[in-house]
């Protein structure tokens, strides 16, 4: 497994120096952060290209909802038109930070309102507006790759129902981290690191408080299916010991905590639907009433036929698709996205596994 692991990160680099040495998209745009119901779109394009503008009146961000009948609902900048400058600033998750070894690239930013009556829920982003962006001699640009996320949760919070459902269901309660090797926290005691719970990690929730104003760039169970929530809830837990793991891909930037520091815990999460994903109040490995040979594979970590959508998430995490516990349950396919040849997919009838595609192997 380590073997496999190391030969994936080599295929990685490959991959990434071969794609600078290729022609670029003619430009890039990215959804990057937010604040409260205020949200900042980067547009982005690689230095060979040359410089560009943005016409903020034309650039529009349309939201269509996930959960619900399609009905776009098209945004429009708040600024004008955008000056660019040259940095050499690529952009990863929820932030820009000059990168000396990568092309330079020009850059401009936009910002947007999100309406205060909007309903909760997800949505889908898209940049509209075919001649929003022009090169420096005014020929149209096409917008090109959405890069993370590309989608945006929106939570209700006018009586934040979604509080109180919360509180009532996990404070002051013994939860366990289900399988995900994405659950990223902050050490209470050491505000600067950055660290993961183990899985099946046992841990207490001691508080859960709507941060309203500040915005999360989350994830489901791997990077493809990362979203941005504006106002998540800010979930406290307290751990038997400072037991943790390393985050995957945590930039160099962020160090580790030192000793002690991390028996309590900050995990911000979009919303109840979230913290069940990634909190079980019930210890995923312990399930006597299952039949043994299945009790068997979830200590081997794998799948059979016959598993219930429940089991295959003890072993596997939840899927990257957006939605409840319940609503998961209810697929007939789920898919984990990885890159070659560690993708899987399981396929249920009903609530019974029929098929199960693991991940490959390397040569």
């Amino acid at each position: 497994m380590k073997l496999g692991k190391i030969l994936l990160t080599v295929v990685a680099i490959m991959l990434a120096l071969t794609a600078l040495g290729k022609s670029q998209p003619t430009s890039l745009f990215c959804v990057l952060e937010g604040t409260g119901h205020r949200i900042t779109v980067f547009f982005l394009r690689e230095a060979s290209g040359g410089s560009f503008y943005v016409n903020g009146a034309k650039a529009q961000l349309a939201l269509t909802s996930l959960d619900r009948p399609p009905e776009p609902h098209v945004l429009t900048a708040t600024s004008g038109g955008t000056t660019i400058s040259q940095i050499g600033a690529p952009c990863y998750g929820n932030s820009c930070a000059g990168r000396s070894f990568l092309t330079g690239r020009y850059y401009a930013h936009l910002e947007y309102v999100v309406p205060s009556n909007l309903r909760a829920g997800m949505y889908a982003v898209e940049i509209v507006g075919t001649d929003a962006l022009r090169s420096a001699d005014g020929a149209p640009l096409n917008p090109g790759h959405l890069y993370l996320p590309p989608m945006l949760y929106v939570p209700a919070i006018s009586g934040d129902d979604g509080l109180r459902d919360a509180r009532r269901r996990y404070l002051g309660k013994t939860v366990y981290a289900m399988p995900s090797d994405v659950e990223t926290g902050r050490c209470a005691g050491d505000p600067t690191a950055r660290v993961a719970l183990n899985k099946y990690q046992a841990a207490t929730i001691t508080s859960i408080e709507r941060s309203v104003g500040a915005v999360e760039t989350g994830y489901f169970q791997n990077p493809d299916g990362a979203f941005l929530a504006l106002d998540p809830l800010i979930v406290g837990v307290r751990t038997a010991d400072n037991h943790f793991v390393m985050p995957p891909s945590l930039p160099a930037v962020i160090r580790l905590p030192k000793s002690g520091a991390c028996i309590h815990r900050d995990f911000m999460l979009a919303d109840p639907w979230e913290i069940e994903r990634h909190f079980s109040l019930r210890d995923p490995r312990e399930h006597p009433e299952w039949p043994a040979r299945f009790q068997s594979a979830l200590k081997q970590n794998t799948v059979l036929p016959g598993m219930t959508h429940e089991m295959v998430s003890s072993i596997l995490g939840y899927p990257a698709a957006y939605g409840t516990i319940a609503q998961l349950d209810r697929l007939a396919v789920w898919s984990y996205d990885a890159p070659t040849p560690f993708q899987s997919t399981v396929y249920f009838r009903g609530d019974a596994v029929i098929k199960y595609n693991p991940p490959g192997n390397l040569p």
